[in-house]
């Protein structure tokens, strides 16, 4: 994926560029993400994918004849899952991927079955507490309550399992950058953008800045008297 194409060309700058799973402010962020069409043509060839004489008529790769087929769902209530889906179409197309977009009205409810392959959902591995364990324990760890991809993998339900008991600021750091590692190898999640945080605004509140979350905003919200 061409991160930075995703914001500036796709969503015309309103979003940051995503480098990782986690915002690049938090302190354990590592930078896993990158756009490497060799690098990830050379992962197609050695999984079994290949091009040229074996891809099919439109350049999608093949394996054992079969054509590398990407199901990707988005959703109406978050619009620009579509504009994003669409653009993917496009960027992975470029390495022999065929991509079909499927826009449902029921995001988690098509989760829970099988017909999909991946999905562009507004999510983030961090509460609005600000803490990583709850993400990581909901969606990645085997039988997460959000783990709709079926994700199990023991060493990275013990990393998070190591994680939610510890208090030792360094440990908590390494459990995380390992996990990173782990979901980054293993293509279990990623970010396609790092969504800015935004609120319908006037003059009287120019000086405003948002909160982690908009949950404090009610309708006796006002701004301070000058």
């Amino acid at each position: 994926m061409d991160y930075r194409a995703l914001v500036e060309d796709v969503l015309d700058g309103l979003a940051d560029t995503a480098t990782s799973v986690f915002a690049p402010s938090l302190p354990y962020a590592v930078d896993t993400q990158e756009t490497d069409l060799d690098a990830a043509a050379d992962q197609l060839e050695a999984a079994g994918w290949t091009a040229g004489a074996g891809a099919g008529a439109d350049g999608t790769r093949t394996r054992d004849g079969v054509p590398l087929t990407l199901r990707l769902l988005s959703y109406p209530q978050q619009p620009d899952s579509t504009t994003l889906a669409e653009a993917l179409q496009v960027q992975l197309g470029e390495v022999g991927i065929d991509v079909q977009v499927s826009q449902v009205d029921d995001v988690t409810a098509a989760r829970e079955g099988s017909d999909w392959d991946a999905a562009i959902v507004g999510d983030s591995l961090v509460s609005f507490g600000g803490s990583p364990v709850e993400g990581l324990t909901d969606g990645l760890v085997t039988g997460g309550s959000e783990n709709y991809g079926g994700v199990s993998d023991a060493t990275l339900d013990d990393l998070v399992a190591r994680l939610s008991v510890s208090f030792d600021d360094a440990e908590r750091t390494d459990l995380l950058e390992r996990i990173q590692t782990v979901i980054h190898d293993q293509g279990y999640f990623a970010a396609t953008v790092l969504r800015l945080p935004a609120v319908v605004s006037n003059q009287a509140w120019s000086g405003y800045e948002t909160p982690i979350s908009n949950l404090w905003v009610t309708a006796d919200t006002a701004p301070a008297a000058a």
